[in-house]
């Protein structure tokens, strides 16, 4: 019993230890207020804008209820909501109309698609 109790603790000594932690993240964060939001009928999403506090400059992306991983409070449809998350950086215009016959909104939006959106409300 005892020799098991020793081995034991050798085996979990070896065990290398992290000293960091770090979090995963995918994507490029974002954060600030939204502004406006606009359903893209042909895709089912929504366009939302935003004004990035960072830098001080009007942002849109767009929100997937298939792919995007949405956090509490859920109210990002509204405007005046905060909101922080992630995105994929490349843009996608916001499509109207019924499948098959989709056309790009006018004047042309588009939005980079959100991974991971949380809101403040």
């Amino acid at each position: 019993m005892k020799s098991k109790l020793i081995s034991f603790i050798v085996f979990v000594s070896l065990i290398p230890l992290s000293n960091t932690a770090e979090a995963v993240t995918v994507g490029v964060p974002f954060g600030g207020k939204s502004t406006a939001t606009i359903f893209c009928s042909c895709t089912a999403t929504f366009l939302i804008t935003m004004v990035n506090y960072v830098n001080n400059t009007t942002e849109k992306f767009m929100y997937s209820p298939l792919t995007t991983i949405l956090y509490r409070e859920f109210m990002f449809l509204r405007p005046d909501v905060y909101m922080i998350g992630t995105s994929v950086g490349i843009d996608v215009p916001c499509m109207q109309g019924v499948p098959p016959n989709c056309t790009p909104m006018e004047p042309a939006q588009s939005g980079a698609p959100i991974f991971m959106l949380g809101t403040s409300i």
